[in-house]
């Protein structure tokens, strides 16, 4: 039989995670961060609609377009972190176990 699962090693790597998931400094940073660009971004968009000149939107929308893609890859990776990872982790304990859902 299989030893108990507190007794198997934990790969480095999942430590690492584990501690980043865990985190409330890093979380809050996520967070943070996903705001302060979301609020960045529709700032931008509207200035470049309302009131930019043609040049300075020219300047401003290859930045807004960058971090449109950072705000949806941080909310993806955070989607990641604390649904998708939880959940195969759980499935991988419980077929571990023994336990089958069928």
């Amino acid at each position: 039989p299989a030893p108990p699962l507190s007794s198997q090693p934990t790969p480095p790597r999942l430590h690492l995670l584990a501690y980043l998931i865990a985190n409330p400094t890093v979380v809050t940073f996520l967070w943070f961060g996903v705001v302060f660009l979301a609020v960045f971004n529709i700032a931008v968009s509207s200035f470049c609609i309302y009131g930019a000149g043609a040049r300075l939107a020219s300047i401003l929308l290859p930045i807004n377009t960058i971090t449109t893609i950072l705000v949806l890859a941080i909310y993806i990776c955070m989607l990641l972190i604390y649904l998708v990872i939880p959940m195969r982790r759980l499935e991988w304990e419980l077929a571990v176990a023994g336990w089958n859902p069928e």
